[in-house]
């Protein structure tokens, strides 16, 4: 069953507004020229549009550059495919061009890792291993710094953590 728009009441809606005003949460459904009239739908950028902005097809000395030449193996598709889509044509691309891909998802999302939403009622286990992975990369850190009682103390959080999981 699809929500209707708000505004006009006739088109199927295609944006969720939610406004918080004075502590109190409400949301808004409309369709998109209810929305682009209301000014609410803002321009979506497209990867296409960062990675046509952030990964040059060439360079001055070549290296650095998304090539524009070599193709995947396996689909066929270019460089120069993959920064006017913002799309990859294959599973395998990712390998054959994640050394210029990899930074600029770095640069726009802090990681490479995908960190999708968790579900409220199931998703314990993944929320307790999300968060022994964290600690566990604390630890590492503090004992490659030296600071030995921060890594006891992290050490401690993880055996609390596997304790928890094992009950």
């Amino acid at each position: 069953m699809s929500v209707v728009c708000e505004r006009c009441g006739q088109r199927p809606a295609a944006l969720q507004v939610t406004e918080v005003k004075d502590g109190e949460r409400r949301e808004h459904h409309l369709c998109e020229p209810c929305a682009r009239q209301e000014g609410t739908l803002l321009p979506v950028l497209s990867l296409a549009h960062i990675l046509g902005g952030l990964v040059p097809l060439e360079s001055s000395d070549g290296k650095d550059a998304l090539p524009g030449g070599p193709a995947c193996p396996e689909c066929g598709w270019t460089g120069a495919q993959i920064q006017h889509t913002g799309q990859m044509g294959c599973p395998h691309c990712y390998e054959v061009f994640g050394r210029w891909v990899d930074p600029v998802v770095r640069r726009i999302h802090g990681s490479n890792e995908h960190r999708g939403k968790i579900p409220s009622r199931s998703g314990q286990a993944v929320r307790r291993q999300r968060t022994l992975t964290v600690l566990r990369s604390q630890l590492a850190e503090a004992v490659a710094r030296e600071e030995f009682e921060r890594a006891a103390e992290l050490r401690d959080q993880i055996r609390a953590q596997q304790h928890t999981e094992e009950a």
